[in-house]
């Protein structure tokens, strides 16, 4: 057999490294538009919600203004214009930016910024929707807030955006959004008042009672609902044990724990499949009529009650992730017990509770590379 020498040896194994042999390393993705599309619907979820919350503030400043719904229209068609016609060019701009968020990003991070993204526009859609009751249109867009914070606080698992990105990012776009807000013509001041015929002016009237009326029930239910809800939150403080002292007991984190984890994690998983579909059924109709809504409550009831009477569902090998979630669907339990008797109000402080605890539980199962 002939030997090679030492210069032929070196030429093939170059060739085999080129061809792809010795395993050489990917290069690293830099990205570019991934940071810009997440600066840019995170800014722009604030405007919205800053937006919806001072189009309440100039009503309650304006008393005997009438209608909410009417001094809404005019606040968004006149002060808040231009940040709406931003938050519109953001809309664009975020749109563009996702195809190359999608060639950059891995699979996971880019589904979690398209969540966000949604979860952004059913915050502007919230706060640029008019109600005529006040309690309506601030639930309205405390839920979408609700929703937003969760996709966020999914992404923040995934990527977070460096400070020196975001900084650039907004200066480099902020020349665009001022050319929108710039772009709105200035409102002409109100300088007159506008002067009614005695039967408009008693049409009107009446339709102003009838909506003080509603709005006096509505903030009845509201804070009914809310003392029931802290009357039983104090009644269960006497049983639970603080997350602090829990911190110190929690299970450590060792290969056999992480083992029994992932065991336990595959049966939940398959258990909370039907609960996880109710409440998405939930979600989508829970502004609706009490009709669309009680079928939808009862089914997330029935599933809830399921996964309840399992306790090794609920039970995985650390001690904050079970209280975290045996928390989260008792109350997600009572959240659809409430609105399948019609006590909506209720409802959505309790979703609020599952919401928050379920976070809990994902914050202590997030070391084991699993999720609720």
């Amino acid at each position: 057999m002939r030997r090679l020498g030492p210069c032929v040896a070196l030429e093939i194994c170059a060739l085999l490294s080129t061809l792809g042999c010795g395993s050489p390393q990917p290069a690293k993705v830099a990205l570019t538009a991934t940071p810009e599309a997440v600066t840019l619907i995170q800014d722009t979820q604030a405007i919205c919600a800053k937006t919806g919350k001072a189009g309440i503030a100039r009503f309650e400043e304006q008393p005997g203004s009438g209608d909410l719904g009417e001094s809404l229209h005019r606040y968004f068609d006149g002060e808040a214009a231009p940040e709406l016609a931003a938050v519109d060019k953001a809309g664009e701009l975020i749109s563009g930016l996702m195809p190359k968020v999608r060639e950059e990003s891995p699979r996971e991070t880019v589904q979690a910024v398209e969540d966000l993204f949604e979860a952004q526009k059913q915050v502007c859609k919230a706060a640029r929707t008019p109600r005529s009751s006040k309690l309506s249109f601030q639930d309205n867009l405390k839920y979408a807030v609700n929703d937003y914070v969760e996709a966020r606080d999914k992404l923040a698992a995934l990527y977070t955006v460096p400070e020196a990105d975001a900084g650039f990012a907004r200066h480099k776009l902020s020349v665009t959004l001022e050319e929108a807000r710039a772009s709105v013509p200035a409102a002409p001041p109100e300088t007159s008042v506008r002067v009614a015929s005695a039967e408009q002016y008693d049409r009107e009237r009446q339709e102003w009672e009838k909506v003080q009326e509603y709005q006096a029930r509505q903030q009845a239910e509201h804070d009914a609902a809310v003392n029931r809800w802290r009357a039983r939150e104090e009644a269960d403080k006497g049983g639970r044990q603080p997350l602090v002292s829990l911190a110190r007991t929690a299970a450590p984190e060792t290969a056999e724990t992480r083992q029994t984890m992932q065991g336990w994690y595959a049966g939940y998983s398959a258990k909370v499949g039907p609960v996880r579909a109710a409440l998405a059924g939930y979600l989508e109709v829970r502004r609706g009529t009490n009709e669309e809504i009680q079928p939808v409550c009862q089914e997330l009831l029935d599933t809830t009650a399921v996964l309840l009477a399992d306790p090794a569902s609920l039970e995985p090998p650390d001690l904050l992730a079970k209280q975290a979630l045996k928390r989260a669907y008792a109350e997600l339990r009572e959240c659809a017990q409430s609105c399948a008797t019609g006590r909506n109000a209720e409802a959505a402080f309790r979703l609020a509770a599952y919401q928050s605890a379920l976070r809990d539980a994902a914050a202590a199962l997030r070391p084991y590379s699993v999720t609720p």
